[in-house]
């Protein structure tokens, strides 16, 4: 009883700050939750450094867990999906809940495994107001919205964006800095890519050409003028922000979901988990330094959806029913339950030799 008396006190604050918010939960980011508040507090902290395991020939699973002590200093889980693009028995696709009804991550890996051969699957993008959706040449979401749903906060939510041939020519193009930039002309720019069929946006782009613009971020949404920011905000300031304003948003942190591409043509699934004190989370940032640094190929990166919504699934690793690989913090516990709800996915198929004899 005590330990439900705890954790119904610890909401009381979130419950009351989301009590006017008309976000549906599927499709929102959760409110910040300081690692030191987490009712969750009893994740165990694990030490150790980046474990290499080989799925398929070509898609390489790579863990980090312990103290990251190159970038944040504090404890971090890390896992990235390496897919080598020029290996033809991969295949990367984009998958848009809304039209099979599939949305938790677990069970669209589990039905892309069973007809398809996926390997692995990851959330993509933020809700749907926000962002542009494009599958199969098919647009179904175009940065509907000037403000994101139910706050008064512009748009800021579709800088750039990840696209596809539905192989392995993937591709993440820098289109605007989300200050220079408004829902229509950044709409505009992903209706004029027809060449591509598959194309979610999303934002902050964290890595361009190999320039870590993600290190800047929050600094020119405050130079912006546009979102209410000041030179010099310390960490309490900015958690006095609206939660969907950039600068909060991106300037805290949170659990990650990241896509990255390589010089030597490699493509990076990444989650980081947040919430917990095993995994704190990172900032826009401490994400784009630590890849950087532990990644030092990269030529581009995408921060995606994160917080609760941040979920990986590879096959054969992680939970033994759900192959959920990272610790999701939608229900605040530290297990690989409580996936959330998402409109889309990345996942990769592999074509088994096997099956050509």
């Amino acid at each position: 009883m005590k330990k439900i008396l705890y954790i119904v006190s610890a909401m009381l604050p979130v419950l009351a700050s989301v009590s006017c918010n008309k976000i549906p939960q599927s499709e929102r980011n959760d409110l910040f939750v300081p690692a030191d508040s987490n009712p969750a507090e009893n994740s165990p902290v694990v030490e150790g450094a980046w474990k290499i395991d080989t799925v398929v020939t070509g898609a390489v699973y790579k863990k980090f867990a312990g103290v990251d002590h190159e970038v944040t200093e504090k404890n971090q889980i890390v896992n990235v999906m390496e897919i080598d693009l020029t290996n033809p028995r991969l295949h990367v696709k984009f998958h848009y809940g809304n039209i099979d009804g599939l949305r938790a991550t677990d069970k669209v890996f589990g039905v892309k495994r069973d007809e398809e051969g996926a390997i692995c699957c990851v959330n993509a993008t933020y809700e749907t107001g926000s962002v542009y959706i494009r599958t199969d040449y098919t647009n179904y979401m175009t940065i509907a919205d000037e403000k994101i749903n139910g706050t008064n906060v512009r748009q800021w939510k579709s800088e750039a964006c990840v696209t596809s041939d539905g192989d392995s020519d993937v591709r993440i193009e820098y289109t605007a800095p989300a200050e220079e930039n408004d829902y229509i002309a950044q709409r505009h720019a992903y209706d004029l890519m027809t060449d591509r069929p598959n194309l979610f946006s999303s934002a902050p782009m964290l890595v361009s050409g190999g320039n870590p613009v993600g290190e800047t971020f929050i600094e020119r949404m405050i130079a912006s003028k546009l979102y209410g920011g000041s030179e010099g905000m310390d960490r309490k300031q900015i958690e006095k922000l609206a939660y969907e304003n950039p600068i909060r948003h991106q300037g805290v942190e949170h659990p990650r979901t990241v896509v990255a591409l390589t010089s030597d043509k490699k493509l990076l699934l990444i989650t980081i988990d947040g919430r917990w004190n095993a995994a704190v989370g990172m900032s826009a940032k401490e994400i784009t330094q630590f890849i950087m640094h532990h990644f030092p190929t990269i030529t581009d990166a995408l921060n995606m959806d994160g917080g609760g919504s941040t979920c990986m699934c590879v096959l054969g690793r992680g939970d033994a029913t759900n192959y959920v690989v990272n610790y999701p913090s939608e229900d605040n516990v530290f297990d690989h339950q409580g996936i959330r709800g998402v409109p889309t996915h990345f996942y990769v198929t592999w074509d088994d030799p096997a099956k050509d004899e």
